[in-house]
């Protein structure tokens, strides 16, 4: 039987999907039957279009390098809804003219559509998938080797992103669920994450001026469905919610026996509030603070009788911050050195509809919550109505997470054009050589 979603947008219209593979009719053909033209790998065959507009090339891998389907002891597995987010914006770029070119010569950058998840699953690295699908291109086409890479980018939507991917891999810009950055040199400030992440010393997972944070997947469930008249009711309100009486909520695991998970956050949480609510010398009512260890039957209607909802991260990325903005609930980010969606590229205000606070301040998390005021709040959630688009991907439900991609990804054309990251292959590390050669040179001369 066919897998519904296994081929590329369904092959456009334009042909069958057979077991992962789309029969196109002619002319049409390559990845989901997007391609109806070839054009001469010669630079200057053919005229090459004005380059400052965004144009994506999208390559066509053969199926032993990249197919859509994985397989768990030789069942059929297309994964979690949440880690689909690169199979999304694949159908979606496929559809979109404005952006994608058939024409590779007037790309400024190139989708290597690795599909590194359907390999490894969300807790295994991507690092050989990714490695196999680059080295292919590399081999095959001219273009990866032209800027040695950094016009390139692959998605890695498992847990931990590319925090274990090869270090040689670095140059290519990563379009990752996971944004934490944080140095891993002796003497920097100790990362949470064990193992520590190998792929860059000095920033770990996430390059903020080369990588991308888009929203994970998150569009089929119930309430993701039900934002749209949602945020009609909270704009209709002007923002006003009396009927929220919860102050803080959350609900999930804290896995005290796991000191990384979460970054910490959850448990010296857990902690915290046991001790408050447990204290008789605390002051005032706190029977507005909900702070559940495990699964709660009522979740969904907890949320939306919330103003605020904690938001950590897991093991990897999490869902909290998608959850909070869909219900409605201002999200209280706890993630020291991770960033967040859109966040490295400034298009996202999260000053505007988020309260974003550090480990260090969670002794003071209640009082903090109670000392925004309910006009402050108002704001907050007017703002969401806007902002809660850019974590869904489903334009009928208002989604707009493609175009934030876009947005991200088009500001790293300037980084690439502009060398704002440097290539981090042999050919730097040989030049670190000589320079520290010639410091090493210099200092015995003048001893």
């Amino acid at each position: 039987d066919e897998i519904a979603g296994l081929c590329p947008n369904e092959c456009g219209g334009r042909g069958k999907c057979h077991h992962g593979f789309c029969h196109c009719e002619p002319p049409f053909w390559g990845l989901g039957c997007a391609r109806e033209r070839a054009w001469a790998l010669r630079p200057g065959a053919v005229p090459i279009p004005n380059r400052a507009k965004l144009r994506i090339y999208v390559y066509d891998l053969p199926s032993h390098i990249s197919f859509p389907l994985g397989l768990d002891d030789n069942v059929p597995d297309t994964g979690i809804d949440t880690y689909a987010s690169h199979q999304i914006f694949l159908d979606m770029l496929l559809q979109d003219p404005e952006v994608r070119t058939e024409n590779p010569l007037e790309a400024n950058l190139f989708f290597v559509p690795a599909r590194a998840y359907q390999y490894t699953s969300n807790i295994n690295s991507p690092n050989n998938q990714i490695q196999h699908a680059l080295d292919y291109v590399r081999m095959t086409y001219p273009y990866y080797n032209a800027s040695g890479g950094r016009d390139h980018f692959v998605w890695a939507t498992g847990d931990r992103g590319v925090c274990y991917v090869s270090r040689k891999l670095s140059q290519v810009i990563f379009v990752t669920l996971f944004g934490l950055h944080a140095s891993v040199r002796p003497g920097s400030p100790r990362t949470f994450l064990d193992p520590k992440p190998s792929a860059h010393p000095d920033w770990g997972c996430f390059h903020p001026g080369k990588d991308v944070t888009p929203a994970p997947y998150n569009d089929n469930s119930p309430f993701a469905i039900k934002a749209r008249s949602l945020y009609a009711e909270i704009a209709a309100a002007q923002g006003a919610a009396p009927e929220r009486d919860v102050l803080f909520f959350f609900a999930g695991d804290v896995r005290f026996n796991e000191p990384s998970y979460s970054g910490g956050a959850r448990q010296a949480l857990a902690r915290h509030l046991k001790k408050l609510l447990k204290s008789p010398n605390a002051s005032g009512n706190n029977s507005d603070i909900l702070f559940y260890d495990g699964y709660v039957d009522d979740y969904v209607s907890l949320q939306q009788d919330s103003k605020f909802c904690l938001a950590p991260h897991g093991g990897g990325f999490g869902i909290r911050l998608t959850e909070a903005m869909l219900f409605g609930c201002i999200p209280v980010i706890i993630q020291d050195t991770v960033y967040q969606p859109y966040q490295a590229d400034g298009i996202l205000p999260y000053h505007k509809f988020s309260v974003r606070l550090g480990l260090a301040d969670i002794p003071n998390i209640v009082p903090i919550l109670r000392s925004i005021p309910i006009e402050r709040q108002n704001k907050m959630r007017m703002e969401m109505v806007e902002y809660h688009r850019a974590f869904l991907w489903d334009p009928s439900l208002g989604g707009q997470a493609y175009n934030y991609t876009i947005r991200a990804l088009e500001q790293r054309v300037n980084g690439v054009v502009g060398r704002l990251w440097a290539l981090d292959g042999p050919g730097l590390q040989n030049r670190r050589k000589r320079r520290g050669g010639a410091r090493r040179a210099l200092r015995r001369g003048s001893s």
